[in-house]
């Protein structure tokens, strides 16, 4: 953790997901066939390789919500977080990440904003987002039931507010 002791929306590693969410809306397409499963899914875009939400797991306080999301059909989870309006009025920023330890025993780490559906093990936050979209990351691999989705909020000074996990 950077900077000064911060509040935590949830604390700990999640070893198992029970929140059914599906998505889909207005103009929504068909789903399409997963093109990556499992370690072959890190570094990857969730949307482009068409990895449905199976599941999600949220938290959430006044400045931002963070999700844990994970796809069944692509054995593999991402983070995604958004931004209240109180934050975003207040000019805060935000990274989210989600964090692993794969099916070959190695760290897997995807950060938003940063490069993106790179394949990499790792993909490292290059810097803040401050906006009214959600935003996510890339995949990690899903092979062990134990991900941590984690977003830094920071002040407009860019001093970090809080770090919450779920």
């Amino acid at each position: 953790m950077r900077g000064k002791p911060a509040r935590r929306i949830a604390t700990g590693l999640l070893t198992a997901l029970s929140v059914g969410i599906m998505v889909a809306g207005p103009g929504a397409r068909p789903a399409l066939a997963a093109t990556c499963k499992g370690y072959t899914c890190h570094g990857r875009d969730p949307v482009i390789y068409s990895c449905a939400i199976s599941s999600s797991q949220s938290g959430s306080d006044d400045l931002v919500t963070l999700w844990l999301r994970q796809s069944v059909g692509c054995n593999s989870y991402w983070a995604r977080a958004q931004l209240s309006a109180k934050a975003i009025a207040d000019h805060y920023t935000m990274e989210v990440a989600v964090d692993t330890t794969d099916v070959k025993g190695q760290e897997e780490y995807m950060c938003y904003p940063g490069p993106g559906n790179t394949g990499d093990l790792r993909e490292y936050c290059t810097g803040n987002y401050g906006g009214p979209l959600p935003a996510y990351t890339d995949m990690v691999d899903g092979s062990y039931t134990v991900a941590l989705a984690i977003v830094y909020v920071f002040t407009p000074s860019g001093h970090i507010y809080e770090e919450d996990s779920i």
